[in-house]
């Protein structure tokens, strides 16, 4: 996966209007990895997480990673 993901997951997330904290709760991911993700720190999110955000975001995965 590359940097994309950190555009778009913070593209996708601001058009739903959920705050990075409702995700990661709704995700049940940590803060911390969403902001990691959103700022391209982390480059390559565990499949688990894709998978968390894509069901809370209500989108595929493509639409995540492309």
């Amino acid at each position: 996966m590359s940097n994309n993901i950190a555009v778009n997951l913070k593209k996708l997330r601001k058009q739903k209007q959920i705050t990075m904290e409702g995700l990661a709760r709704q995700a049940d991911v940590s803060l911390n990895t969403i902001a990691k993700i959103e700022n391209g720190i982390n480059k390559n999110p565990k499949i688990e997480t894709v998978i968390s955000l894509c069901k809370v975001l209500e989108i595929k995965i493509d639409e995540l990673v492309r």
